[in-house]
């Protein structure tokens, strides 16, 4: 960059300020003698114009030695100490001269505001003629718009060398990165490198795909920013939350917001350690929504145990839906569904209390509640089923209610179904024939009823047999009857049960209640009746059964003898006639003997050979009862008859064959 000012012609109107002669004026020259400085009496700086006799504004030209590309300048102005206000809306402008005159433009204004004794702009003033516009002259002149004195140190006016341009002149034409051809003389690039764009290619482009933009106006290809740019000229950056070519993309859910992403590729800021999204997200770009079962931030959380399902939580929180009723499946509860249930507790959301299980109420599975096997049992005394809150029914106690009641006094169904105890009625427990708490324990052996106070009677086996519950006996002992055995026979009976009829003790006599013996004494029994037990005498059917059977023997055999003769005589005579002798039979007729039983029982009566022997031996034993003994006999065989006595006499008794 080169001052092209230094040292040129300079001039100032109206006139110059001396303070005391010659040598002490502040002429033009001064602001372009190369000395640097603000301060009025110690640099040599130019006056134009007195502030007692200012008529016109007053003004500072340079003229350059030739003609320039000029857009930026340096003054020093009067600085400290009084009139720093002087200065203040100063115009620069850059003109040509042409046959003696020059055609000026503006090239900077100066917005200072203030009156003369207020601060100025300076010391230093820098500017450039418009947007990095050159102008092109050999003038330069500084102009004031208010009626004040001009004071200028020094005025510095540059112009790039040849073949460089820019703000500093730094910019290379040709070599540069901006511009790829510069006009020499006018020192413009006139085709710019890609990604630039304007008079001087300063200004910057990007389309997409790296093409070139226009020229003139910046405009991409289809209008297509690059990534991360958007404007007609894709040159102004994406605003926060937006990214992608044109910007018409937005950021995702990024931890820090959705402000923060890379305007290029949208990818969210790596926080490692910490999450990258935020909850419910999650992807570099933090646009992805968590797979089901997951939530939170980056979605590394995984769901709880929801009623529904573990792919139901809120991607968010984690929340499981609480349309669900309960919100957990079994064995879990809290919002999320991940704190398992607390021992005693089981079900969806823990509602549910467990059972009267063996182990203790919170042994029970979180999950379904059901009770463990304790030793084969599962529910505490009282309870049953798989929860063990089924109380026991009527009749059944202890644990899973396995047990059966015992014998209690209101039933079966009425002990206590915890412990089996029956419950006290009217002082009693146990029904008649039990003892104990629970009624299960049988009278001890001669006791049975109530408390089993009873004692058993007199049973056939003795006093010990008896049944516990009603003392009833399988039969009594001789001389006692009724159920239980305690009531002694009634007159005239004995033995076991009384079912023994005394016999014919003298005088109508009670006979002993368990033998049967009639009182001693002399006599002892009635007429007619002997023995201990005055019983009637005993009477051998033995000889008359045999004595039956051998005459049916010898009347067949006398049939058949008959038979045989018979044929033989008509097989004798001639004409088939018999003899009338031979046809006729003897019969004798002899009387039944007719012998009262006396009301007494006899298994055995016996029969003797004649009626003669027969009759003297009933006379012998008993006077009055036979009057007469009458025979039938057949002359064959006079035993035939006898059967007939036996059916007629005695009924229904054993007829002995034996014969005396």
């Amino acid at each position: 960059m080169e001052n092209v000012a230094l040292r040129r012609a300079a001039s100032h109107s109206p006139d110059t300020y001396c303070q005391g002669g010659p040598d002490t004026c502040h002429n033009a020259s001064l602001a372009v003698d190369g000395k640097r400085g603000y301060d009025f009496f110690t640099t040599p700086c130019t006056q134009a114009g007195r502030t007692s006799n200012l008529n016109t504004l007053a003004e500072w030209n340079v003229t350059l030695d030739r003609t320039y590309n000029i857009y930026r300048f340096a003054i020093d102005v009067r600085h400290g100490g009084c009139c720093d206000g002087r200065i203040n809306q100063f115009v620069l402008s850059v003109g040509e001269t042409s046959s003696g005159s020059a055609n000026y433009r503006e090239c900077y204004r100066d917005q200072t505001q203030g009156g003369p004794d207020s601060s100025g702009p300076g010391p230093t003033i820098k500017g450039n003629c418009g947007n990095y516009t050159p102008l092109r002259g050999n003038v330069v002149q500084i102009k004031q718009t208010r009626k004040y004195p001009l004071n200028l140190c020094e005025v510095l006016i540059y112009v790039c060398s040849e073949k460089w341009y820019g703000e500093e002149c730094n910019y290379e034409c040709e070599t540069s990165s901006s511009c790829s051809h510069c006009d020499s003389s006018q020192l413009r690039c006139e085709e710019c490198r890609n990604g630039k764009w304007g008079e001087h290619c300063f200004q910057k482009c990007f389309c997409l795909g790296g093409a070139q933009c226009a020229k003139t106006n910046g405009r991409c290809p289809d209008n297509k920013c690059a990534a991360g740019y958007k404007g007609l000229a894709c040159n102004i950056s994406c605003d926060g939350g937006e990214y992608g070519p044109g910007c018409v993309k937005g950021c995702g859910y990024c931890a820090e917001g959705r402000t923060v992403c890379d305007r290029t590729t949208g990818e969210c800021p790596d926080r490692s350690p910490n999450p990258r999204c935020q909850a419910g997200y999650q992807g570099r770009k933090c646009d992805e929504k968590c797979t089901a079962g997951t939530y939170g931030a980056d979605c590394k959380q995984p769901c709880g145990q929801c009623a529904g399902g573990s792919d139901k939580c809120d991607r968010v929180d984690g929340w499981c839906p609480s349309t669900e009723t309960p919100r957990c499946a079994p064995g879990w509860k809290g919002n999320k569904c991940k704190t398992e249930c607390l021992p005693g507790r089981y079900g969806g959301g823990c509602r549910e209390f467990c059972g009267n299980c063996r182990g203790g109420r919170d042994t029970c599975d979180k999950v379904n509640g059901a009770c463990p096997d304790e030793g084969g049992v599962k529910c505490t005394d009282g309870y049953d089923g798989n929860l063990c809150k089924t109380e026991c029914l009527p009749g059944h106690y202890g644990g899973d209610c396995r047990e059966q009641c015992g014998n209690c006094l209101g039933g079966k169904d009425k002990c206590d179904t915890v412990n089996g105890v029956c419950p006290y009625v009217g002082g009693v427990r146990c029904a008649d024939g039990y003892l104990g708490d629970q009624c299960k324990t049988e009278c001890d052996d001669g006791f049975y009823g109530s408390n089993c106070a009873e004692e058993c009677g007199n049973c056939v086996d003795g006093t010990g047999s008896c049944h516990h519950t009603d003392g009833s006996c399988q039969g009594c002992a001789a001389g006692w009857k009724g159920t239980v055995c305690k009531t002694n026979c009634s007159s005239y009976r004995w033995g076991p049960d009384c079912e023994e009829t005394c016999g014919q003790c003298h005088d109508g006599a009670v006979c002993d209640l368990v033998s049967g013996e009639c009182p001693t004494g002399d006599p002892r029994c009635d007429t007619g009746h002997i023995g201990l037990r005055c019983t009637p005498p005993v009477i051998d059917y033995t000889g008359v059964i045999i004595g039956s059977v051998m005459s049916v023997i010898v009347a067949a055999a006398i049939i058949t003898a008959l038979v045989l003769v018979v044929r033989r005589r008509q097989s004798g005579s001639p004409d088939g006639t018999e003899s009338s002798a031979r046809n006729t039979g003897v019969t004798h007729e002899v009387p039944i003997p007719e012998v009262p039983n006396a009301g007494h029982d006899s298994d055995t009566v016996t029969y003797y050979n004649t009626a003669v022997e027969e009759e003297a031996h009933y006379e012998a034993v008993t006077e009055k009862e036979y009057d007469k003994i009458r025979f039938s006999l057949l002359e064959t065989d006079k035993d035939t008859n006898y059967t007939n006595l036996s059916s007629t006499v005695y009924p229904n008794k054993t007829v002995s064959s034996t014969k005396h």
